[in-house]
């Protein structure tokens, strides 16, 4: 797809957690569009993985130029 007449860029970044006591990463909007070299956001997606509330994944990923 394209904005504005250029490639769009994606960055992604995921946060971990175990048994909901330990938590590590940044799956923040703005370390996401960092790591992508994205300036202006023009989606955002997050997907949630879990085992039973021994594990946990978020991961964001934005999409923009």
């Amino acid at each position: 797809a394209t904005e504005l007449g250029k490639e769009l860029e994606a960055g992604q970044t995921c946060s971990k957690n175990v048994l909901g006591i330990v938590s590590f990463g940044d799956s923040s909007i703005a370390t996401a569009m960092r790591m992508g070299q994205i300036t202006q956001a023009i989606t955002v997606d997050t997907s949630f993985t879990g085992v039973a509330g021994l594990y946990g994944k978020v991961c964001t990923t934005v999409r923009g130029i």
